[in-house]
């Protein structure tokens, strides 16, 4: 049997913790890249994360999406979760750059690099932020 990886371990945590409601609004949120029949579809966050997978917007090498679903619904406890796993990770790509309050940019960066983001920002709500 083999063994379920860290960054499975890390969605499975991720699903567990999403309340009902709060999938509710990352449904919402993720209007953009998931056509509403599809949406329609997914009935729990272990489909969502599927589904995000299956679009490219979420995988080991690409946190960036997951991140800011995660901050928006102001879960600042699962950015951190994921924020710990990418630095438990160091040494391989993990997340796209994201700098101070600008949107992603999606330009590769290194885990190292990481150590350079804007963590509390990404731990605090954006829209009460002054």
């Amino acid at each position: 049997m083999a063994a379920v990886s860290d960054y499975r371990m890390l969605l499975h945590r991720v699903s567990e913790e999403i309340t009902s409601g709060e999938l509710e609004s990352l449904m919402f949120l993720c209007a953009d890249f998931i056509p509403s029949h599809r949406r329609e579809e997914i009935n729990s966050t272990r489909n969502l994360i599927i589904e995000l997978e299956r679009k490219g917007e979420l995988s080991e090498t690409n946190l960036v999406t997951l991140i800011e679903l995660l901050r928006l619904i102001r879960r600042r406890d699962l950015v951190k979760l994921v924020h710990e796993f990418a630095f438990r990770n160091e040494g391989s790509p993990a997340v796209w750059k994201k700098s101070g309050n600008e949107p992603v940019n999606h330009n590769l960066t290194r885990v190292g690099e990481l150590q350079e983001l804007d963590w509390d920002h990404l731990y605090t709500d954006s829209s009460t932020a002054g």
